[in-house]
């Protein structure tokens, strides 16, 4: 949230410190699990939705240094100890997964995992799941629809729904 907070407002007054400082909360969540390696090509994208190119390429310069600040105590950990969380996660990257998926059919999977992310944060089961996933997916398309005429509302659409359907599909 605070990346996603950081990224619209450094959209928003056009202010790059806010970049570094969603950078730094990704450096952070790089070194709270490695899983959270999903958000590198989120925040990345957002950046490159967010600003025109020039100044893309200079914000995700910045968040690229926020993030290496963020996560410079883990990759100290890693150097002084021979990099041990850094090759098990290249042998589960490359050893591949024990799971595989029911279907590969990506909306599938997106209805899957959506399913399973409002089932484990709101313990709702069947119909309840069913009719949270509508009315929450219904709200957002609903508040969308609001906030297209308004340009300074891009950004909060951008980022939600990079963040949002980004967050799913790396899941």
């Amino acid at each position: 949230l605070l990346t996603i907070l950081c990224l619209y407002y450094s959209a928003k007054t056009n202010k790059i410190i806010f970049t570094l400082f969603a950078g730094i909360s990704v450096g952070v969540l790089l070194e709270l699990h490695y899983i959270n390696l999903v958000f590198l090509p989120i925040f990345g994208l957002s950046i490159f939705l967010l600003f025109p190119v020039k100044k893309a390429i200079l914000n995700l310069f910045v968040g690229s240094v926020g993030i290496l600040l963020g996560d410079s105590m883990f990759i100290l950990f890693e150097i002084r100890h021979g990099f041990p969380n850094t090759r098990s996660a290249f042998e589960f990257l490359f050893r591949g997964s024990t799971v595989s998926p029911r279907s590969n059919n990506i909306s599938s999977l997106f209805e899957d995992t959506t399913r399973m992310l409002y089932d484990s944060s709101f313990g709702f089961r069947g119909l309840g799941i069913k009719l949270l996933e509508i009315f929450s997916i219904g709200g957002f398309v609903f508040w969308i629809s609001g906030q297209l005429k308004k340009r300074d509302s891009w950004p909060k659409i951008i980022l939600l729904g990079v963040w949002f359907v980004g967050g799913i599909m790396g899941v």
